[in-house]
C-alpha cells in the first residue's frame, strides 16, 4: 500500500481552560537548500474559544496527488478523545472526504519572501515541486501543568469499497514511522507548553516526503 494522506493532530487536557494560546507552524525544505535551511511558509493561532470541550483538533492533511505531488489542506477539525486514539475514527472520516474528492483548483504555496502565508480553514494549497520535507510544529502557551500532544496518522488510498486503511501512527510513545524510519518523526513529548511566547515549537513532527512508500 502507499502513503496517500498523512493527518497532524493536536490532543488537549480535558480541562484546558489553563491554555491561553495555541500555535502551529509549517516550514518546508526546498530541494536545493542544505540543512537547517527550513523556509516558514504558515503560521497560524488557533482559537481555544472554537475548541470549546473538544479535546482533539485535527489541525491539517498533507495528501499526495494521482501525479505524485502533494498538497496541503487546513482543516482544524474538533473532535473528542483523550488519547489519540479515541479520535481515530474521524481522523480517517476526513481523510476519506480528502481522498474522495477531486483536486479542487489551488495556489502553490511559496513564500514570497513573507514571514508567512495565511491560509484559511479548509483552503487547498500546493506544495512547490522542490520541497523535499516539511515541519509541523505546534507550540501552547498554558497556565499551570497542563500537557497537549502532538500526532500523525499516516493512511492509504481509498479501498475498493471506500474504506481507508490506517498504516501507521506517529506520537510520543512511537516517535519513528514503522514504514521508514526516516519518513515521519516525532520530535518527543514536551510536558509543559512554552510556545506563544517567542520560544518556539513544543513539539514538531517532520516529514520527508520523498520517503513516502
Amino acid at each position: 500500500l502507499t502513503t496517500s494522506l498523512l493527518t497532524l493532530s493536536l490532543t488537549l487536557p480535558s480541562d484546558h481552560r489553563g491554555v491561553s494560546s495555541l500555535r502551529f507552524t509549517l516550514t518546508a525544505t526546498p530541494a536545493e537548500a542544505g540543512a537547517g535551511a527550513e523556509e516558514e511558509i504558515h503560521q497560524q493561532e488557533l482559537s481555544v474559544l472554537d475548541i470549546n470541550t473538544h479535546t482533539n483538533v485535527i489541525v491539517a492533511g498533507l495528501c499526495r496527488q494521482a501525479s505524485g505531488d502533494w498538497s496541503l489542506r487546513i482543516l482544524k477539525k474538533p473532535t473528542r478523545g483523550f488519547t489519540y486514539y479515541d479520535a481515530i475514527d474521524d481522523v480517517t472520516k476526513c481523510a476519506a472526504q480528502l481522498l474522495g474528492t477531486e483536486a479542487r483548483a489551488g495556489r502553490t504555496l511559496v513564500a514570497d519572501n513573507a514571514d508567512f502565508v495565511h491560509l484559511r480553514k479548509g483552503e487547498l494549497v500546493f506544495l512547490p515541486e522542490d520541497v523535499l520535507s516539511v515541519a509541523v510544529g505546534l507550540g501552547w502557551h498554558a497556565k499551570g501543568n497542563l500537557d497537549l500532544d502532538a500526532s500523525a496518522a499516516i493512511l492509504g488510498g481509498a479501498e475498493p469499497d471506500g474504506g481507508i486503511t490506517l498504516l501507521d501512527t506517529v506520537w510520543f510513545y512511537e516517535r519513528e514511522s514503522k514504514l521508514d524510519a526516516e519518513f515521519v518523526r516525532h520530535s518527543g513529548d514536551a510536558a509543559r507548553g512554552t510556545g506563544g511566547g517567542g520560544k518556539g515549537d513544543d513539539e514538531v513532527i517532520n516529514v520527508r516526503l520523498q520517503r513516502a512508500p
